[in-house]
């Protein structure tokens, strides 16, 4: 049982420690939008570095994720134009930006 509380605690500890796939990415390709995703976590999160790496990692998958969804419809679609409601709703927030395009979009396919 220790040995289980142990484990548990020091995976909680390590989670969220480096930057993950789509960060590197980001920060790799287009160190601009990563500059203004660390902006935007080290303003939400302050001095927790912590929770400054889960954020960044959050944009960052956010982006990509808005990206790829973005590439598959044309411009002037219904779909397309859902996304970019969802961009200007959120401003700065790509995780919530990809999380509110989601949502919608589903709800269109259901509707339609």
């Amino acid at each position: 049982m220790k040995t289980i509380l142990f484990l548990l605690l020091f995976v909680s500890l390590t989670i969220g420690q480096e930057l993950n796939e789509s960060s590197n990415l980001v920060k790799a390709k287009t160190p601009d939008a990563y500059s203004k995703i660390l902006k935007f976590s080290q303003s939400k999160w302050e001095s927790d570095h912590t929770m400054v790496i889960y954020e960044v990692n959050r944009q960052c998958d956010g982006l990509l994720g808005l990206s790829e969804l973005t590439l598959k419809f044309p411009e002037g679609t219904e779909e397309y134009k859902i996304i970019m409601n969802a961009v200007m709703k959120w401003p700065k927030d790509f995780a919530m930006m990809l999380y509110e395009a989601k949502k919608q979009l589903k709800a269109y396919e259901v509707l339609k």
